[in-house]
């Protein structure tokens, strides 16, 4: 009832204070929709989770829309990348910040190349920023959701569209898989 008598004006112009990188839509533990902690529930035997089919799949660039068509055209300087690096870190993890963060620069370099070419340091962060934001979450909802059902269904989608407005570099990008699953 009180959401019915607030102008459109009102809701728009709620702050929400989001950490970077992160996402203020959520899940809201309510009580009642959402009686407890997500992955709690899901990862209880006989949860409502299992009693649904789950279909679900990733692309290769899924936060690709994180960033800038400049930074896109233009690559990330190191500088840059390691400040967005800490930040991420900073807020999906607790402890190890360090450790963590070196290890996430060493597992996403491309240690063939001479030298950090700004266009790669995007590229690899494309990939990070997917792997930790979207694809890794996403294939843990999956492994919970299998364990209990033998209803799980997970796809990689990596079709490039030949008239797509994404460069063909990053292969597919967050949403075009959508018109050939429905």
């Amino acid at each position: 009832d009180c959401l019915r008598h607030k102008t459109v004006e009102q809701l728009l112009n709620v702050d929400l204070q989001t950490p970077a990188h992160l996402t203020s839509f959520g899940p809201i533990v309510d009580g009642i929709v959402i009686p407890g902690d997500p992955k709690t529930l899901m990862s209880k035997p006989n949860s409502i989770f299992a009693n649904y089919p789950l279909l679900f799949g990733i692309t290769k660039a899924e936060a690709y829309d994180q960033f800038t068509t400049y930074d896109e055209r233009h690559g990330i300087d190191i500088q840059r990348r390691d400040r967005l690096l800490r930040t991420l870190v900073r807020n999906l993890f607790q402890y190890h910040l360090q450790e963590i963060l070196a290890t996430i620069v060493n597992e996403y370099t491309d240690w063939s190349r001479p030298f950090f070419h700004p266009i790669s340091l995007f590229d690899s962060l494309v990939d990070i920023f997917s792997d930790a934001l979207i694809i890794a979450p996403t294939i843990q909802t999956g492994l919970l959701h299998a364990k209990q059902s033998r209803e799980t269904y997970f796809y990689t989608f990596e079709h490039q569209t030949e008239s797509g407005d994404y460069p063909a570099r990053l292969g597919c990008v967050h949403g075009q898989d959508l018109a050939y699953l429905f």
